[in-house]
């Protein structure tokens, strides 16, 4: 022994071992062979209960988290509500606009083209000076741009919505009208007709007919109050022709 080396006592351990636990359970063979059977019953029910416990504990349990649909809806207003401008010209109010890019390009129904002083209060207060760029006759859509410096370094950045797929609308599918003068409101309804690029709902709420966003339940832009037809609201594809960067 005095001449192995730690590796070969190593082995020769784990060799004895070995065969130390072979002849163990041949020896515990034959005795449970010759026991009685009343012993054998014994030990096999305590093998069963010890299996038993064992695999109860090593049982994975899985829970399973419930989003209820009125905290998905507190969710989708709080989002959407961060890319919406209120419109004024010379202090009245003329439209509730979707911000499209991060530079500040915001598009609303307003219905006529305006010009002196004009501002967009965004949320939390914020209020910055637009301009009208441009009007659609045919959709009534009016493109303003937002307050921005012209230097690149200073530029102010605007959070824009996100646009929802018209074709991803379906009958029945929950939505959320956000609108407001100078007071944000919103009333919940679902989708009821889609007539091309027109969205019925089953919002009923008098203070949304001429004015007004519409949003899922995932906070996205799903369509505008159409000033054509105060009882739809013009799809997001229309409004995504608008944007640019």
């Amino acid at each position: 022994m005095e001449h192995l080396t730690k590796q070969q006592i190593v082995l020769l351990c784990l060799l004895v071992s070995f065969v130390s636990s072979i002849a163990t359970g041949i020896v515990t063979v034959s005795l449970l062979d010759q026991a009685p059977p009343a012993v054998t019953q014994t030990i096999n029910r305590v093998v069963e209960r010890t299996i038993e416990r064992a695999g109860a504990s090593a049982t994975t349990t899985k829970e399973t988290i419930v989003v209820k649909d009125d905290q998905a809806t507190v969710d989708a207003i709080a989002k959407a509500s961060k890319a919406i401008a209120r419109i004024y010209n010379e202090g009245r109010f003329i439209g509730i606009g979707v911000i499209v890019s991060g530079s500040g390009r915001i598009i609303a129904h307003t219905g006529d083209l305006f010009g002196g002083a004009m501002e967009a209060r965004l949320e939390g207060g914020n209020v910055v000076s637009a301009e009208q760029v441009s009007r659609d006759p045919v959709t009534g859509i009016s493109v303003f741009q937002a307050e921005q410096s012209s230097d690149p370094r200073s530029a102010r950045v605007y959070s824009a919505a996100s646009l929802a797929e018209a074709s991803s609308l379906r009958l029945g599918q929950a939505v959320i009208a956000i609108g407001g003068i100078d007071t944000p409101s919103v009333a919940t309804g679902i989708v009821s007709s889609l007539e091309g690029t027109r969205i019925r709902t089953s919002v009923r709420d008098p203070s949304f007919d001429s004015q007004a966003v519409l949003v899922n339940l995932l906070g996205e832009v799903v369509g505008m109050k159409d000033q054509i037809d105060t009882s739809t609201f013009s799809a997001s594809n229309q409004i995504n022709k608008y944007a640019t960067p």
